[in-house]
């Protein structure tokens, strides 16, 4: 029970790095396309900090956009970091193990595992998150997005094979995803203190709770209890854990690992993601997802 909850909430903090670092890339690559990417690297940081945290004030974090997806947060914001050496311990601890097993572990699953089993073993763990989504999304009100989730499992576990196709996005089914994390802000409960959690990476206080919370509510956990195959669960969240990595390599290379200050970068874009999302409304907005390709730019 402890490993299983180890490997869920570890799956589940980088689950939420994966989604921030593709969301800004693709911001990336919109900005790129309308040509505005040389006005965004000029602008500088102008984050202001006091005893209580830090108050974003400024569009940019180096040369990567605070706001990558078009409009501020809440000015109300607060970027509270008052473990902050404590993270800087962990962050740089974390970035050292990642280069030592987690990045040598997905390279080679790169080199000996072909592209098409790849995308399939990630569209598989994708695929078995939608109940969570959906339950998340019922309980925020969100139908359209919930219905969205629920015709995702639908044709993709029916029709894609149990989700080794993709068959949903390629009907102009978006994903929906949603966490407890967020149904307690959407509930009106603040994020906390930033956390950098070792192993398991950047966190908050609430998402602290609605990862540890999640592993409870999670269906598929559940079936997998009750059909006695915990191994399953071992299983899921390894390839979740090897297939995300390789999703965000070349972006974490790119835009975080190189920073001036990686630690700050991250801070930022985590807190204002997690932020984006809790704010998020219950429009769906159809169709493709983004390819590999075109968030590799």
């Amino acid at each position: 029970m402890k490993i299983n909850f180890i490997f869920f909430l570890s799956c589940r903090c980088r689950a939420v790095v994966v989604a921030l670092l593709l969301s800004h890339a693709q911001a990336q690559a919109q900005a790129q396309a309308k040509m505005i990417a040389p006005a965004m690297s000029e602008t500088t940081s102008n984050v202001k900090s006091d005893k209580s945290g830090a108050k974003v004030t400024s569009q940019a974090v180096g040369n990567v956009p605070v706001y990558p997806y078009g409009t501020e947060p809440s000015s109300q914001l607060q970027l509270k970091d008052p473990f902050e050496p404590f993270n800087r311990v962990m962050f740089d601890m974390n970035i050292a193990l990642d280069g030592l097993f987690v990045r040598p572990i997905t390279e080679l699953y790169k080199i000996v595992v072909p592209s098409v089993t790849r995308q399939s073993v990630t569209n598989v763990t994708r695929n078995l998150s939608e109940p969570l989504h959906l339950v998340h999304n019922l309980l925020q009100f969100k139908f359209k997005r919930a219905g969205t989730s629920f015709a995702r499992f639908f044709f993709n576990t029916i029709f894609g094979f149990c989700g080794i196709m993709d068959v949903a996005t390629t009907m102009g089914f978006k994903r929906a995803p949603e966490d407890l994390g967020q149904s307690l802000g959407n509930a009106g409960m603040t994020s906390g203190p930033y956390l950098v959690l070792p192993l398991l990476g950047p966190s908050s206080f609430r998402d602290i709770l609605g990862t540890a919370g999640d592993f409870f509510i999670d269906p598929v956990n559940y079936a997998f209890h009750r059909a006695h195959q915990p191994s399953a669960k071992h299983w899921r969240f390894g390839a979740q854990t090897i297939a995300e990595r390789e999703a965000i390599s070349p972006i974490l290379d790119r835009d975080i690992y190189r920073a001036t200050d990686p630690y700050t970068r991250m801070k930022v874009l985590y807190m204002l993601h997690r932020e984006k999302e809790v704010q998020s409304n219950d429009t769906i907005i159809q169709g493709p997802q983004p390819t590999d390709e075109e968030l590799d730019f």
